[in-house]
């Protein structure tokens, strides 16, 4: 066997050790007897453990890879069917945010941009109203923009609101499971996410 195969032999497989150990290691910080937050104890504490067992359990199952990236599914309470579809909250607050920013073409122009941007990358697709539904949920997300004027490069960011809602209606954070806090803790080696900067997120 040549060196350079040898070689490649080495780093394949101290990547795929690393893939395990790092692997083993969020399996190890969700079992931790230390909860990220005071907000369960006791009783709670074990019921908030085995909450998120049941989302890593379901987020291992469903994860799957395609040709355009990564594909997992929402980790979805049991009251996500009262989840409304928010279409009418989500036009109001595009017609006040383009109405604020139409003062400022600057920051109107970065607005534009980011969405071309996230739509170019395949962070957002655009939904025609003939679409079918892939699923029996569909739900608008109201976004807005948050301007930062003492940066020097974008000065605006584009905030999608998952904890919109009507009133005496959920959001849809409230019909989702928050799921283990991976960095409330000081953990010395979080994960990395670098190779899944286009995940799509489905039910």
């Amino acid at each position: 066997m040549r060196l350079a195969d040898q070689l490649d032999d080495v780093l394949r497989h101290k990547q795929l050790t690393a893939q395990l150990q790092q692997q083993q290691s969020w399996r190890e910080f969700h079992s931790t007897d230390t909860p990220p937050t005071e907000e369960f104890v006791g009783s709670n504490l074990e019921e908030k453990r085995q909450i998120n067992a049941f989302i890593w359990d379901s987020f291992e199952k469903t994860i799957e890879k395609r040709e355009d990236g990564y594909y997992v599914r929402l980790p979805w309470k049991d009251n996500a069917d009262t989840l409304p579809h928010n279409k009418g909250m989500a036009i109001r607050r595009l017609q006040a945010t383009i109405n604020k920013l139409k003062n400022d073409s600057t920051l109107l122009q970065q607005y534009e941009a980011t969405i071309a941007q996230q739509l170019d990358q395949n962070i957002i697709e655009e939904v025609q109203e003939t679409n079918t539904a892939e699923g029996p949920i569909v739900h608008y997300l109201a976004h807005h923009g948050v301007t930062t004027p003492n940066k020097e490069t974008t000065q605006l960011r584009v905030v999608f609101d998952a904890s919109a809602h009507q009133k005496n209606q959920p959001s849809l954070n409230e019909v989702l499971y928050q799921g283990p806090s991976f960095f409330a803790s000081n953990w010395r080696y979080p994960p990395s996410f670098s190779d899944w900067t286009n995940s799509n997120n489905k039910r």
